[in-house]
């Protein structure tokens, strides 16, 4: 057990090597509104943990705590700021590895925000869904370096199919989408919609693969919408078809969960203010 005590002391001073002299300085404001157009708020820089020190983390928890984020750092970041800092989290494809007959990636990330002091702030901010909403409308299918994060990339050279996956996911949870506006709900289904056309245009990503995540998020901007309309939208077994397709998405034996797809595409143009035929 001494070496583990050992081993965390050093990962603490190494973040703190990593994360030292060249941080942005920013107000106290943690909370400030996000802004409409270029990034330009306060981004952590985590660290980066080569494979040997991977090796050496015997748990998931371990590894965890090796990349949160210390405290007078979550002080500094706005909204935008963690959810931008989020994005680049080390562990972030983690929900991958969960599921199991009774745990689906939905709980997954719930567990992972549960453990990810990064998301579980994120949770608390006032701004923090109107950040990730952000986040989504720019983020563009693009090559994700394989050695080191990049800071100074635009998000478009650090997005990747998965990446697009975990945005979508923390989108479906109840912690940010539920608060959402008329206006904001369609503005994000307007989002998964480009997403959807950007997964079927790449032949290479099969309807298992992305497309399951963008329709679990439709799915929870149905319950919302349906919410704000006083139950108008959808029928009991709808909303129940809803809920079933967000809470055991990546399921493989549930196959039959693409019949949700039908009534998703035509309830969605509702949403989207689509004149109906």
């Amino acid at each position: 057990m001494q070496w583990k005590a050992i081993l965390v002391g050093w990962l603490a001073a190494l973040m703190f090597v990593a994360c030292g002299d060249d941080e942005v300085a920013v107000d106290e404001v943690v909370d400030m509104n996000t802004s409409p157009d270029a990034f330009t708020c306060y981004v952590y820089r985590l660290p980066n943990l080569n494979q040997k020190i991977w090796n050496r983390l015997g748990t998931l928890e371990e590894m965890y705590q090796a990349t949160a984020i210390p405290q007078s750092k979550l002080r500094k970041m706005s909204a935008e700021g963690l959810s931008h800092t989020c994005m680049y989290w080390p562990l972030y494809n983690n929900f991958t590895a969960y599921p199991t007959a009774s745990l689906s990636q939905y709980d997954a990330i719930h567990i992972m925000i549960g453990y990810f002091n990064g998301l579980e702030e994120l949770t608390r901010r006032s701004e923090g869904g109107h950040a990730l909403l952000k986040l989504y409308k720019y983020f563009r299918i693009g090559t994700e370096p394989r050695d080191h994060w990049n800071f100074e990339a635009p998000m478009s050279e650090l997005c990747s199919f998965m990446r697009k996956d975990y945005l979508e996911l923390l989108l479906t949870t109840e912690y940010w989408t539920p608060h959402f506006t008329r206006s904001e709900l369609r503005e994000l289904g307007w989002i998964v919609e480009d997403q959807i056309q950007q997964a079927v245009a790449d032949v290479n990503q099969s309807w298992r693969g992305t497309l399951l995540y963008s329709y679990a998020l439709w799915s929870r901007i149905l319950l919302c919408y349906d919410t704000l309309e006083g139950d108008a939208l959808l029928t009991s077994d709808e909303r129940d078809l809803c809920e079933k397709n967000i809470k055991y998405l990546g399921m493989p034996e549930l196959e039959d969960l693409k019949g949700a797809v039908g009534f998703i595409d035509a309830k969605k143009q509702i949403v989207l203010g689509v004149p109906q035929t």
